[in-house]
């Protein structure tokens, strides 16, 4: 009953993240926001890059809005063409 509520309470938020159920359960990006994650962390990346992408799953986990997170990248120093 406390996951279903979980589940409920990440499905009513206006957030990025979602909890999947299919296979288990997942917290993960919303498809709708897939378009804003590939631009920040595209798969092919060099290592440091991969800390980057750390840092913004860690910052969309935490429940950011995905506009700050581009505000929080760039007050980092980097800009969306780190990303492109």
């Amino acid at each position: 009953e406390a996951m279903l509520e979980l589940i409920f309470d990440y499905s009513s938020r206006d957030s990025a993240l979602e909890i999947d159920d299919e296979n288990g359960y997942i917290i993960q990006v919303r498809d709708e926001y897939m378009d804003i994650v590939e631009k920040l962390c595209p798969v092919d990346m060099h290592p440091d890059e991969k800390q980057k992408k750390r840092i913004i799953n860690r910052l969309l986990r935490l429940g950011y809005a995905p506009h700050d997170v581009f505000d929080a990248v760039e007050n980092m120093g980097w800009n969306n063409t780190d990303f492109e």
